[in-house]
């Protein structure tokens, strides 16, 4: 069977990547715990934005239940009240 190449414009390649992506997020619904790589997902922001304009805010990180802390060297967030508390940011964001 000869090799067969298919030619894909990268930028239609990433915009069905999104497509796809956004879809299964959505299939799952908001979840338990959201990586760094799904906040940035959730805000349409990169991480140092995230960093600066989110997640300097203390009232992530107070006790007893924190929605936002580092495991591992890995940021993990509660997604229930990281949703909410973005709800709260939206006309930031």
């Amino acid at each position: 069977m000869p090799d067969v190449q298919v030619i894909v414009d990268n930028q239609f390649l990433a915009q069905e990547v999104d497509k796809v992506i956004g879809q299964r997020l959505s299939d799952m619904g908001v979840g338990t715990y959201w990586t760094m790589q799904r906040l940035e997902y959730e805000t349409g922001h990169k991480r140092d934005w995230i960093k600066d304009h989110i997640l300097s805010d203390p009232a992530l990180f107070r006790e007893p239940r924190p929605i936002a802390k580092i495991v591992k060297g890995q940021w993990l967030f509660r997604a229930k009240g990281m949703s909410e508390h973005l709800d709260k940011l939206f006309d930031q964001l």
